[in-house]
């Protein structure tokens, strides 16, 4: 799994990397490094590292200035680095099934939005307030249900 993990952080930085002027590909290097920080044992306990990586990521992508559907992926894509960075550690492999069915309400909600600030883009239309309340209204459902809920615990 950390394999797999460090595949997705490295795909991360790949894709905004594509776009970024040649100077500044010293950042997606650096993020590449936080990457592989975060799946080593020893660096991997502190939390910050994974973090630090998928900011280096955003901040790739903003430099690059790519197309909204590049920028959708690479959203996509550092939501899945987040999501694996919690995988469960080899001792609790048994909640690993568990553990990635819970994860779903939040790929599923990254889906959904990807899918309307796409189809948002797509249509020019007038900003009206309504659709702009709406789509604050769907922001904060996304992140209601993406927010891990922690199991019931036993008396």
């Amino acid at each position: 799994m950390k394999a797999a993990t460090a595949a997705v952080g490295v795909i991360m930085l790949a894709i905004p990397a594509l776009t970024t002027p040649r100077p500044l590909l010293a950042l997606a290097g650096v993020g590449v490094l936080l990457v592989l920080g975060s799946v080593t044992s020893r660096l991997g306990r502190l939390p910050w590292i994974g973090t630090a990586a998928a900011v280096t990521a955003a901040v790739v992508a903003v430099i690059g200035h790519p197309g909204a559907v590049l920028l959708a992926a690479e959203g996509l894509i550092i939501l899945g680095y987040v999501i694996l960075l919690d995988w469960p550690r080899p001792a609790e492999r048994a909640l690993a099934w568990r553990w990635l069915r819970l994860q779903a309400p939040a790929g599923l909600a990254g889906l959904i939005a990807t899918g309307a600030v796409l189809a948002s883009l797509a249509v020019s239309a007038p900003a009206s307030p309504w659709i702009v309340l709406t789509g604050l209204a769907c922001a904060v459902a996304a992140y209601l249900v993406a927010i891990p809920r922690e199991p019931p615990r036993q008396r």
